[in-house]
């Protein structure tokens, strides 16, 4: 039998299985806010400087935004950028868009926002995923890098 006292040795048990076995798992009651990075080192054309996402956490069966403003130190004419997403370390999808279906093009020198709505299907699991996106322009040299992280709940 589980007393009160035990619950807090079954939680440092379970923590430290998950955690030396690669899983990560998030509290079904507290969803942890979004976390962002720009991966890019200075070595892509646009910068981020900011993401937003609403709602966060993102809701299973409904819409979600993800904007990032960005700084751009050339003009973009095309481009592409590609989306994975990762639900603990897993890829669970990916796709390949117009940089200018997302963004308004040509894309000119200064502050930009890349914008992009999505449908969360009622059954994607809860969870802590990760979004990688990387950005090439027509040439193949990168144009933006960020790594977003953010909790699906129901």
């Amino acid at each position: 039998m589980r007393t009160a006292a035990s619950a807090p040795l079954l939680a440092a048990m379970l923590l430290l299985h998950a955690g030396c076995c690669g899983i990560h798992a998030v509290p079904l009651h507290a969803a942890k806010p979004l976390e962002w990075s720009d991966c890019g080192g200075g070595a892509t054309v646009l910068t981020v400087n900011g993401v937003a996402l609403g709602p966060d956490p993102v809701r299973a069966g409904g819409n979600f935004t993800l904007s990032l403003d960005c700084t751009s130190v050339d003009s973009i004419r095309a481009g592409t950028f590609v989306t994975e997403v990762f639900l603990a370390g897993v890829p669970v999808h990916k796709e390949t868009d117009d940089l200018c279906s997302k963004a308004v093009c040509p894309v000119a020198v200064g502050k930009t926002v890349i914008k992009t709505v999505t449908f969360m299907p009622g059954i994607t699991p809860r969870g802590r995923y990760r979004i990688q996106l990387t950005g090439f322009l027509p040439d193949g040299l990168p144009d933006i890098c960020a790594e977003i992280f953010f909790d699906v709940v129901s």
